[in-house]
């Protein structure tokens, strides 16, 4: 990392512990190829310094671990770092970050977005398991690192877009159903919007504190997200040859996913959690420029491109939301 990036952020992780000093008292942020941690709290930093050949072998452990799972980072709560019992934030650096962001985001956004993410994990209540149920957790974190990255980067990056695009793809997808935190995302926009100046100026500890009640009013009920993935399991079968490899006609990958995942769609089209997975699916990335030109060449895909654009499935009452344009620092973490 650069020096100037490491710099920021270590001082974005020192801010972090300045305003949650008790959650972060034992906190330690590293990049696992590098020769120290970024940032350590002042608690830990003199243990951390007796056996540096012991460090740096930890760091190498993590980094290989980091790079088995594909993470871009991680927080664990209690985590013995050569010796020294930690919580520990890891992160990989911006080149290297497989998905939190792309490339057509700065290294600055990327890397924010991933250490926010793992800064959620940690600090907010309902932000790490098991005191909370993994989706909730996982809609937390990346509701705090949403509304950070407005607050540092403003509203018109993209990243609302982006991000409930590839949540899709994992309840529609992959095997990490409880990463489908599009809701929360959606809402964490209309929060910032509602709030104007005052969201941009609100402190760190309100932002996190407006994460968690944005989580918690959110998220979905387990049954929810399992009838979800379950419902799209015949796509990940469709998937598992171009995941691994093995198809023998690449360019088929368009027409097989998105005819299996209509598929679904058509069979649940009452259901509005299913449909609206995904028709969010469906309508991102290369699969939208698929079916558009598709669409524009088969009378049949016309049809289909119809029916995901205009249908609608009936959805139950929902209680109102609550309006956060008041919302100050009585409220808690």
């Amino acid at each position: 990392m650069q020096a100037s990036l490491a710099q920021t952020f270590n001082a974005a992780a020192a801010a972090a512990y300045e305003a949650f000093p008790e959650k972060l008292a034992r906190l330690a942020v590293i990049i696992p190829h590098a020769e120290a941690p970024l940032y350590v709290s002042p608690q830990v930093a003199s243990e951390l310094t007796t056996d540096t050949a012991a460090l740096k072998k930890a760091l190498q452990e993590i980094w290989d671990e980091m790079h088995a799972i594909r993470a871009d980072g991680i927080a664990e709560q209690r985590h013995n770092l050569a010796g020294t019992p930690v919580k520990l934030i890891a992160l990989l650096d911006s080149e290297e970050i497989h998905g939190a962001l792309p490339d057509r985001f700065t290294p600055e956004m990327r890397m924010f977005f991933t250490l926010n993410h793992e800064i959620g994990h940690q600090i907010l209540s309902n932000g790490h398991y098991p005191l909370a149920s993994s989706h909730l957790a996982e809609s937390a974190a990346d509701t705090f690192a949403t509304l950070r990255h407005l607050q540092l980067f403003g509203m018109d990056t993209g990243l609302a877009d982006y991000l409930c695009d590839s949540r899709s793809s994992f309840i529609v997808l992959d095997t990490w159903p409880e990463h489908y935190s599009m809701a929360s995302i959606q809402r964490a926009f209309e929060v910032a919007e509602e709030m104007g100046e005052t969201f941009l100026n609100l402190p760190l500890q309100e932002t996190a504190a407006l994460a968690a009640k944005i989580a918690d009013e959110n998220h979905l009920a387990g049954k929810t997200l399992t009838k979800i993935h379950g419902a799209f399991s015949p796509v990940r079968e469709i998937f598992k040859p171009y995941a691994n490899g093995t198809a023998r006609d690449p360019s088929q990958y368009h027409m097989d996913i998105c005819l299996k995942a209509l598929s679904v769609m058509e069979e649940n089209r009452d259901d509005p959690d299913i449909f609206t997975a995904g028709k969010r699916f469906l309508t991102s990335g290369g699969r939208k420029e698929f079916l558009t030109e598709t669409a524009g060449l088969l009378g049949y895909w016309k049809e289909k491109l119809d029916f995901i654009n205009t249908y609608e499935p009936k959805v139950p009452p929902k209680p109102p939301h609550h309006h956060y344009k008041s919302y100050g620092n009585d409220q808690k973490i």
